[in-house]
């Protein structure tokens, strides 16, 4: 159950720190004996809060290595330009790409976001 003094805070803030004003006791029990955990902003993509939750598993070895935590960041900023460069470019009308090799919004971003040779997948 979450803890109503965790964000207790005499000046709202919109993106409060954690854990503010407790001393390293009280942090110490509620974080590590109680498992307490920030909340999550529900405006980041799902996919962040599930890594998020993963690498602050009270148990070590489940949490995950570096090396997965940056490579599942990269896919996520990938991601997430790819989807920005799609709604960008679905408010303008794209002609097809002409005998003058000029692409669209969408065709640039692609090719920035995944690169000409290569998918997401060899990040």
């Amino acid at each position: 159950m979450p803890d109503p003094d965790l964000h207790r805070n005499p000046n709202p803030n919109p993106n409060p720190r954690p854990f503010r004003g407790m001393n390293k006791q009280v942090f110490f029990r509620k974080v590590v004996d109680q498992k307490l955990r920030p909340p999550l902003n529900p405006k980041w993509p799902a996919e962040l809060g599930v890594l998020l939750n993963e690498c602050w598993n009270h148990k070590l070895h489940r949490r995950p290595l570096c090396s997965e935590v940056g490579a599942r960041l990269l896919q996520l900023v990938i991601e997430q330009r790819y989807e920005d460069a799609v709604r960008t470019d679905e408010q303008f009308e794209v002609a097809p790409q002409g005998p003058q090799g000029k692409k669209s919004k969408l065709q640039l971003a692609k090719e920035a976001a995944f690169g000409t040779r290569r998918g997401a997948e060899d990040f």
